[in-house]
């Protein structure tokens, strides 16, 4: 869920104003979701610049088996 709105709010602005104002008010206030906002924005505005990449299979196969071993 919290991906979605991150999404939704910084690529897509398309939040409902009131849902965009709380949101806002969150991340000024939050010590945990502030930062991470702020890493998630830098990423994606990064990334951005970079075009499409192919991954190395390798990569993608270990980061696949990371977060299938990890996710709870």
């Amino acid at each position: 869920m919290l991906v979605r709105v991150l999404r939704v709010y910084h690529e897509d602005g398309t939040l409902p104003e009131k849902t965009a104002k709380q949101f806002e008010d969150h991340i000024d206030m939050c010590k945990c979701c502030g930062p991470y906002f702020e890493q998630y924005r830098e990423t994606i505005d990064m990334t951005r610049c970079c075009g499409e990449v192919k991954l190395p299979e390798e990569l993608v196969e270990h980061t696949l088996t990371f977060l299938r071993k990890n996710a709870k």
